[in-house]
Parts: C-alpha cells; sequence; structure tokens
C-alpha cells in the first residue's frame, strides 16, 4: 500500500453520499484532510478485529466487504464505509478487499479531532452529516422492526423468524 496525493481529492467526497449536503467550502476544508491509500487486488483495506476510528471513502475501485466463508457485501466508487467508527471507535466485524486497484480516501478520529481545534465548524458540519446518516439508518431500521411486529406471525415468509417468535409468544414458555 502507498499514499498517494490525489488532485480530485474534493470531487471525491463531494460525490460521496454521506456528504453530497456539505457546502462547497465544508468540503475544501475538509479535501486536504483526508489521507489517500493506494490498494492492489486482493489487498485488505481493514482486518476483522482489526480497531476503526476511520472512515473510508472509496475515490476508486471496488471493494468486497467479507466474512470468513462469504461476500457480504460491495462497496465501489463514492461509496463510503465505517462513517460511524470516527464518531466512536470500535472493532471491526468484517474485512474488507480489493477486488480492482483501488484508491480510498481516509479520515481518522485524530484529524477530525484536530479539525474541532483549526476550523469547528467545518468539523461540526461534518459530524452533523453523519450524524444525519446514522439517525436515518436508526429510524429505517425501527421502522422495519415494527412493521415486523405488526405482521401476523402466519404472514412471515421467512420461518426462522416465524419459529422464534413462535417460541417468545408461547405462553408456556417462561
Amino acid at each position: 500500500m502507498s499514499a498517494p496525493r490525489s488532485p480530485s481529492r474534493v470531487e471525491a467526497i463531494a460525490a460521496c453520499p454521506l456528504l453530497t449536503a456539505l457546502p462547497l467550502r465544508v468540503l475544501q476544508a475538509l479535501g486536504p484532510r483526508f489521507e489517500a491509500i493506494e490498494l492492489d487486488v486482493g489487498d485488505l483495506l481493514f482486518e476483522k478485529g482489526g480497531r476503526s476510528a476511520t472512515l473510508y471513502i472509496l475515490e476508486s475501485g471496488d471493494l468486497e466487504i467479507e466474512d470468513e466463508d462469504r461476500i457480504l457485501g460491495r462497496v465501489g466508487k463514492g461509496g463510503f464505509l465505517c462513517e460511524e467508527n470516527i464518531l466512536r471507535p470500535a472493532v471491526h466485524k468484517n474485512r474488507a478487499r480489493a477486488t480492482s486497484p483501488s484508491l480510498v480516501l481516509t479520515l481518522d478520529k485524530l484529524a477530525l479531532d484536530a479539525l474541532w481545534k483549526m476550523e469547528p465548524a467545518v468539523a461540526a458540519f461534518f459530524q452533523l452529516a453523519i450524524g444525519s446518516r446514522l439517525i436515518t439508518e436508526l429510524r429505517q431500521a425501527n421502522e422495519q422492526l415494527v412493521s415486523l411486529c405488526e405482521t401476523p406471525l402466519e404472514d412471515l415468509g421467512h420461518t426462522g423468524m416465524r419459529r422464534i417468535l413462535e417460541v417468545v409468544d408461547d405462553p408456556t414458555n417462561q
């Protein structure tokens, strides 16, 4: 892995759905704070179990998110990973592997903390964008849970879920 300088860093972060709502002046202040990592095919961006306090944005290339034995998802150009980890560091539950030559932009918690000291308004806009995304995800998860709870047991398509709910709903199973 190497760390090349990208002339289009501001354009790359502006194209990321996580940051598209940010004003241009905020994106211009954020751009130079992102570091770049070049990955070749097969290189790991991060490994399961590793500590993370970093947001990753793909400027180019593709990554697969893997468990031990299967592919859980893919992230392509403009996609992002681990946005919540920059606010609250965590441990990676999976690994991310490059499936094509990739350029990944990274911003870690230390860089965000420095941004708070030097440009608090920019840091606030950035954290609000991430917080808004997390709130939207929580709201969607809550709506799905409410929908599941309101669905009659016999209408659930997933037999495993029906079995779990039958056990929970069984008054003799105390």
